[in-house]
Formats: structure tokens, sequence, C-alpha cells
């Protein structure tokens, strides 16, 4: 059951190891931060839209369920410096 969304909360950082996700404060309080491994990460693909422009998204692998991940433009260029090249596909 969905009881809320964490949008403009949840922070990440690309490091070589993976992604490493943590809660902004005050919402820190039980979601302890954690590190998905890019073998985690089925694929990342690069869409166009529109709207929106150009944008991410990751398909993880194994995971219980959707997990949406907009990434801001700063945020692309540190994705694309970390992830492993066999991991992104570019869609039309």
């Amino acid at each position: 059951m969905l009881l809320g969304g964490y949008r403009n909360v949840v922070q990440v950082i690309f490091t070589q190891e993976g992604m490493y996700f943590y809660v902004s404060l005050p919402f820190r309080m039980f979601h302890p931060p954690f590190l998905l491994p890019w073998e985690g990460v089925e694929r990342v693909e690069e869409k166009k839209s529109f709207l929106r422009g150009r944008y991410y998204e990751l398909v993880l692998v194994n995971m219980g369920g959707d997990i949406g991940l907009r990434l801001s433009k700063a945020a692309e260029q540190a994705l694309l410096n970390h992830l492993p090249p066999e991991r992104l596909q570019r869609v039309g």
C-alpha cells in the first residue's frame, strides 16, 4: 500500500560501486541509507519525450516493485560518469 511518495526527498550519489540512496532530513527517521550496486541495475534507458525532453529510466533486477527515478540535469552527468557502459540503452 502506498501512503506517500518520496518526490524531492530522496538523494542519490553515484559511485563506481553503484547508487547510494539516502533520505533528506527531517524525513530520515526509519529510512536508513543504502547502496544499490550496479549489478542490481539491469539497464538504464535513455528516452526522449516531447514535454520532458531527454530523460533516463532505470530498470532494476529482482525488485519487489517498480521504482521510478527522475534525475535533474546535473545528476544525469554524474550518472553517465559512473554507469558501466554496457548498462546504457538508447531508446527512441
